[in-house]
């Protein structure tokens, strides 16, 4: 049996099951642009694409193909002959459930939990914003609860937008990720001020539904706890208008970012709490979070500390809802699902044919590269899924250098030099974290508390406050695991990319990288090229 499931929104990813075999391809790494949308494009350009893509998955015959984005006019016979029948030969085809469905189903069947409560909260899809479902391996999933007013994807991105320090601004998919990070730069003074209490009681309302008009008053000259007029600002939180206007000054927008992160944990532990019954009677605080706003690791960790079992799926985003309909549709038709998480299911590297002249290496020769202060990408074997490199196609360096943090966000990445990296460890580093929960940390899903002697070490993979995006390694065949083993030491892990592009999938991307950024060199399957380059 072999199915292909096709989703082309913001995230567009294809996957194949393939008799017992999940294979995804994140489409934006075949096309280099990161928010790929396979919607927006022209049906030709789109179905070279898919031609690509299908060369990773066994080619292009299939019994079933579940589409859970192109226009309904496909459907329709003729049309769908005419514009994709020349590259997908499938005997059925069907269209896919709903948005948070489709996400319920992605975390459910690569959790560890035999039944969960599901949390499935992002910008929106076709049933919702945020939706709550009970979840049962046997029994499936049924819909819990909707709830329409809470919004959290983009009232965060909106008032992510207004800082000056957030570029990008169009793009809310961008801006979370670094109103997240900003957040932890700001730290009220005890006893609360007039301001903040205002700020933060106003933060909660808008993220409660409640409108964003209030929050104006607030701003004017941050820096002192008067209440000027706002009139001059004229700052519109609405979704429906443009033009927002983003804030002068540095300190009174992270202090704004504070409540706004502050706002979102606190709304998700009430939804928790309030439902509490449900929670601790029937799945014994066992929670998983889907949807884009469980890529927010300060509220995972928020609610994981607070006594919840929490998994989040290495892709809890739209990229995992072509994963979530191969899941529905073999457990609708009951067919035997792959146990655990599919994490490493993407696509091998892409060759290139680049001959380069090749460097002998070991781990112990790696080791001593690191050692020296190298920076190094790896890419081996299936590519990791979802938005974060887990060790597959990863840069790293050894994160006792102090000024590590700050080289690599302006020499290799080139982004902003407030953005934290995360350390990628073993087990025996584990004590390291200020948490008697260490359960479900593959996925870097979460920004614990590290111990002072952590901060003291490994100061660039500490974010500003003593978090770290820990993230266990449980790959034990891979460079990164062998590496670890030969320091002795977590290593810094960041996704193999530069900002604004999608993680490499080819060898050209790498040596690109390796050529015109900050790296040292690059491990293309076992294989290191170092600086300069020789061509054969």
């Amino acid at each position: 049996m072999r199915i292909l499931a096709t989703y082309m929104g913001h995230e567009s990813t294809i996957t194949v099951y393939d008799n017992g075999k999940i294979t995804t391809i994140e489409l934006d790494k075949l096309t280099g642009e990161k928010w790929f949308r396979g919607a927006n494009i022209p049906y030709a350009e789109l179905a070279n694409i898919l031609l690509e893509a299908f060369e990773y998955t066994g080619g292009n015959k299939f019994d079933v193909w579940i589409n859970g984005s192109f226009d309904h006019n496909m459907f329709n016979g003729q049309v769908w002959h005419q514009r994709f029948g020349r590259i997908v030969d499938a005997k059925r085809v069907i269209h896919g459930p709903g948005h948070h469905l489709l996400h319920a189903y992605c975390g459910l069947f690569q959790s560890p939990f035999d039944k969960a409560l599901i949390l499935s909260s992002d910008g929106g899809g076709n049933d919702g914003n945020f939706n709550i479902y009970r979840a049962d391996k046997k029994t499936g999933i049924s819909l819990f609860e909707k709830i329409e007013r809470f919004d959290f994807a983009t009232t965060y991105g909106l008032v992510g937008s207004l800082s000056p320090e957030i570029k990008e601004n169009q793009d809310f998919l961008n801006i979370a990720g670094k109103a997240m990070g900003l957040a932890a730069f700001y730290t009220p003074a005890e006893p609360l001020t007039d301001l903040d209490r205002g700020i933060r009681d106003d933060a909660h309302a808008i993220h409660g539904g409640q409108g964003t008009r209030r929050l104006r008053k607030h701003f004017s000259e941050l820096d002192t706890d008067s209440k000027k007029d706002w009139k001059n600002h004229n700052i519109n939180l609405s979704r429906r208008k443009k033009g927002l206007i983003q804030l002068d000054d540095e300190l009174a927008a992270r202090r704004l970012l504070y409540w706004n992160q502050y706002a979102l944990d606190h709304k998700m532990q009430n939804i928790l709490d309030d439902r509490q019954y449900e929670v601790f009677s029937r799945y014994d605080a066992q929670i998983i979070l889907v949807g884009g706003v469980a890529l927010n690791v300060t509220t995972n960790e928020y609610l994981k500390s607070d006594g919840y079992n929490t998994f989040v799926p290495c892709n809890p985003s739209d990229r995992g809802l072509s994963l979530g309909m191969i899941y529905w549709y073999l457990y609708l038709t009951g067919m035997d699902i792959p146990e655990g998480s599919q994490h490493f299911s993407g696509m091998p590297l892409i060759k290139d044919k680049i001959q380069k002249t090749k460097r002998k290496a070991t781990i112990k020769s790696i080791a001593k590269l690191l050692r020296a202060g190298a920076i190094i990408g790896v890419a081996e074997g299936p590519n990791e899924i979802g938005q974060r490199a887990l060790g597959r196609r990863s840069i790293i360096c050894d994160p006792t250098i102090p000024d590590m943090k700050d080289k690599i966000n302006a020499q290799v990445k080139f982004r902003e030099k407030y953005r934290p990296f995360a350390p990628i460890m073993l087990e025996e580093h584990l004590h390291y974290l200020d948490t008697v929960n260490v359960d479900n940390l593959e996925y870097m899903s979460y920004g614990i508390k590290t111990t002072e002697e952590f901060q003291e070490s490994f100061p660039s993979v500490c974010h500003v406050d003593g978090t770290a995006r820990a993230q266990l390694c449980t790959d034990t065949n891979s460079t990164v695991y062998k590496l670890m083993k030969e320091l002795g030491t977590p290593l810094l892990n960041t996704s193999f990319n530069i900002q604004g592009q999608p993680i490499i999938a080819r060898e050209s991307e790498a040596f690109i990288m390796l050529e015109q950024g900050g790296l040292d060199a690059i491990l293309l399957e076992g294989v290191l090229y170092k600086k300069p380059l020789d061509d054969k």
